[in-house]
């Protein structure tokens, strides 16, 4: 079910300290459209500074080396904005970002998204603590990839996984979880590294696997071993 325009943006985080009539007035300068499944929404080097508003779906912000070697970044859910550097700076577009499964998004032009900015000091704070968590992960990310061997990089991922699935009784259902492919592209290797490291884990009792479900049956072993 598509949501009506006017309450669209009632989860959009950085929108939470505006009021109804306040979120209905952004709502009404955005463009609003359904997103198919693997559907770009913004290219890489593109010049265009539109921020989207993500209200249902998932999207992915991936990039390719010259070689073709995909680089996952980020997935986004539903709640979420991208495309924000690009509208705060006006420069090219840093990643491509392509939809997940069928989305609904909104996109407002830099100019207004700036106006919005610039009346309600709310958004500026809420759109500094997100900024503040993209540097927190990057860095992450940079500590893992410079620190960590392999085997331990997909540890930490396959981790990040279940937390972000929640946990429970130690143990956590990743549904869908990624495929080895995509774990690969997240952590700097390859997907027959990953495959061989997931089923060592599966025959440790680690996690079990079946078909799109993954199955974390002891997260603290994971935890002690990154």
């Amino acid at each position: 079910m598509i949501p009506k325009f006017e309450s669209a943006l009632d989860h959009i985080s950085i929108f939470q300290g505006l009021n109804d009539a306040e979120r209905a007035v952004i709502a009404r300068q955005c463009n609003w459209r359904r997103v198919a499944p693997r559907e770009q929404v913004i290219g890489q080097m593109d010049t265009s500074t539109d921020v989207f508003f993500v209200v249902q779906g998932h999207l992915r912000a991936i990039n390719f080396s010259q070689l073709g070697k995909q680089v996952s970044f980020v997935d986004v859910g539903p709640g979420t904005i991208v495309g924000e550097f690009a509208a705060l700076d006006g420069e090219a577009r840093s990643t491509n970002v392509l939809a997940l499964d069928v989305a609904f998004i909104g996109s407002m032009s830099a100019e207004s998204f700036w106006q919005a900015i610039e009346k309600h000091p709310c958004i500026a704070a809420e759109l500094l603590k997100r900024l503040t968590g993209v540097i927190r992960q990057l860095n992450e990310r940079v500590f893992l990839l410079s620190t960590m061997n392999v085997n331990n990089r997909i540890h930490a991922e396959l981790l990040s996984l279940a937390h972000a699935s929640g946990i429970s009784d130690n143990s956590s259902t990743i549904v869908p979880t990624l495929t080895h492919a995509e774990i690969a592209s997240r952590v700097g290797s390859s997907r027959e590294t990953v495959s061989r490291e997931i089923n060592a884990l599966a025959k440790a009792g680690v996690v079990r696997k079946d078909k799109r479900i993954l199955i974390i049956q002891d997260v603290s072993w994971l935890e002690n071993s990154v």
